[in-house]
């Protein structure tokens, strides 16, 4: 299997010199082959596929090529790209413009400027972090990707082989992310190919069948997507990863939250999920009075709306966690705007509002509630009433925007979850409360 997970893009418009048979004989002309030698030597050695763009004079043309291409983990910059001799302001400003839109192009890669001038990259870098960090929290992403996924090789590192694929294990997420998707590749030749139907008509077949059970094909598609999704995971179930080293670096709590938002749901911020139909997990807000019924979760089961049974859709009512930092009972004895999570509490016997932790075990621990970690418009968590259920007849109709919808396996639970409290029985107690105690 390979250990890169995708492929290398090189910019650099001496790139060709490497394909020289015989070595130059200017001292210049000799570094540059020796350093391309060395790359394309990695590239054959390791299976990794790469393409070149020797043309760096234009920077409208190179973020055209840009677009042609995908999956590229590996990004190898000159800094001299004007072809000058020098890095030069506008070397610097092709750079940056490279760098930004690479990132939007690719999603993730891994930088190495590759330079005779790789000293300048520690000045271009700090130049560009100085400028990110005047709005951190808009540009947090190209400031991570600055501090942690670059480095500058000048072209006379002898270990130029050994520092490039130092990348892809130094720290544990990259390993992670990367093998993921060495494993994703491996996998897709694994599992694809003994499906290809090349003399009946067994697909079309299999399509129509979905087609006359499942109302729009926008359903079908998903339904062979996860089928589809279901061969590759199939072919990665002994996938493994290094168990990571006990240290004492602190966590990211915002990429904490990241992840779980990531694992547990579809977000709709693009406006993607709109031109998909109303689907099971589907969450929608709106800026209604009543804050308690600000957010709507679909529930009603896939294989209904699938076939479009019945009328409407059968939905949650949730709130936000709005509980109040240095919360006290008694500040809002006499108080008329009271916090939904207080209100929805209740108060205790004695009229007062219910304490902190007897309010968390509420919602904890009681039955009908559900938590869903920072789902919310600005990240906190939503409370869903599961008994609050009702009927809409079109979702389209009321004055919600459809925020994100919740993956497998947590709607899954929701429906579990709710199952059970609607179909629970009370059993009568007839014998005394410690009667099956040991």
């Amino acid at each position: 299997m390979s250990i890169f997970p995708g492929n290398v893009l090189v910019i650099d418009d001496q790139f060709n010199i490497g394909y020289q048979a015989n070595e130059p004989e200017e001292l210049s002309g000799r570094t540059q082959w020796e350093n391309f030698r060395k790359l394309k030597h990695l590239f054959d050695e390791n299976g990794f596929c790469y393409s070149v763009i020797t043309e760096t004079t234009d920077i409208e043309y190179i973020r055209r090529q840009l677009q042609k291409y995908q999956n590229i983990r590996l990004l190898i910059l000159d800094l001299d790209l004007d072809e000058s001799g020098e890095v030069e302001e506008t070397d610097e400003e092709m750079v940056k413009q490279i760098i930004y839109a690479s990132l939007d192009t690719f999603g993730y890669y891994f930088l190495a400027i590759n330079s005779s001038y790789a000293e300048k990259w520690d000045e271009i870098r700090e130049g560009m972090l100085e400028e990110l960090r005047k709005d951190e929290l808009k540009n947090r992403r190209k400031i991570h990707f600055l501090e942690h996924f670059c480095i500058a090789l000048n072209k006379t590192n002898t270990e130029i082989e050994q520092a490039l694929l130092g990348l892809l294990s130094d720290k544990f997420s990259h390993e992670l992310i990367t093998q993921f998707e060495c494993h994703l590749n491996e996998a897709r030749d694994k599992a694809l190919s003994p499906f290809l139907d090349f003399t009946s008509s067994t697909w079309e077949q299999l399509y129509k069948i979905l087609r006359e059970d499942i109302d729009s094909k926008e359903h079908v598609n998903f339904t062979l997507n996860n089928f589809l999704f279901g061969l590759l995971k199939q072919q990665i179930v002994g996938s493994n990863y290094s168990v990571p080293a006990d240290n004492n670096v602190p966590i990211d709590n915002e990429l904490h939250q990241n992840i779980i938002r990531g694992f547990n749901y579809l977000s709709n911020t693009t406006g993607y999920l709109d031109k998909h139909p109303v689907w099971t997990g589907n969450i929608y807000y709106s800026e209604i009075t009543d804050k308690r019924e600000r957010y709507l979760l679909i529930i009603t089961p896939e294989c209904d709306i699938a076939q479009s049974k019945g009328m409407g859709y059968t939905v949650v009512t949730g709130f936000e966690a709005d509980f109040p930092d240095g919360y006290k009972p008694e500040d809002y004895k006499d108080v008329d705007t009271i916090p939904v999570m207080v209100e929805m509490a209740g108060k205790k016997a004695d009229g007062n509002w219910k304490s902190k932790s007897d309010i968390e075990n509420f919602y904890g621990k009681g039955i009908g509630y559900y938590q869903l970690l920072h789902a919310s418009t600005n990240s906190r968590h939503i409370i869903f009433d599961l008994r609050s259920v009702k009927r809409i007849s079109d979702i389209s109709a009321e004055k919600y925007s459809l925020l994100l919808r919740v993956n497998e396996p947590v709607i899954t639970d929701i429906s579990d979850k709710l199952s059970s409290i609607i179909n629970r029985k009370g059993v009568p107690r007839l014998v005394p409360k410690n009667y099956m105690k040991l």
